[in-house]
C-alpha cells in the first residue's frame, strides 16, 4: 500500500536534485523524525545520487516521490498532483 499525503495537513514540497549532501541536514532541521503538524514530501527530479535512499531509509515518514525528468517545475507539479494539504512551502 503506497501512503499519500494527507489533503488536510500543511505540506512542505522540497524538489530535489542531486541533494545528496544537504538532504539528510535539510530534513533533520525541519524535524522530519518527529510527529509533526505539517507534512513534508520530497521530490527527487532526476537525481543519479544517494538523495533518494537516503531519504527512504533515514526518514520513512517523508513521502517520496521519484521522477527521472530533471526539473524543478515538473517536480513540483508532480507533488501538486499528489494533492496535498494547505498551506503549502517549497
Amino acid at each position: 500500500m503506497t501512503k499519500t499525503p494527507s489533503k488536510t495537513l500543511p505540506s512542505v514540497i522540497i524538489p530535489a536534485f542531486n541533494e545528496e549532501k544537504n538532504i539528510f541536514k535539510c530534513l533533520e532541521f525541519l524535524g522530519a523524525k518527529m510527529q509533526l503538524d505539517y507534512q513534508i514530501i520530497v521530490i527527487c527530479n532526476g537525481c543519479n545520487d544517494a538523495t533518494a535512499h537516503i531519504v527512504k531509509t533515514c526518514f520513512p515518514d517523508v513521502f517520496l516521490y521519484e521522477t527521472t525528468t530533471a526539473s524543478k517545475a515538473s517536480a513540483i507539479r508532480l507533488a501538486e498532483n499528489q494533492s496535498p494539504g494547505h498551506p503549502r512551502i517549497y
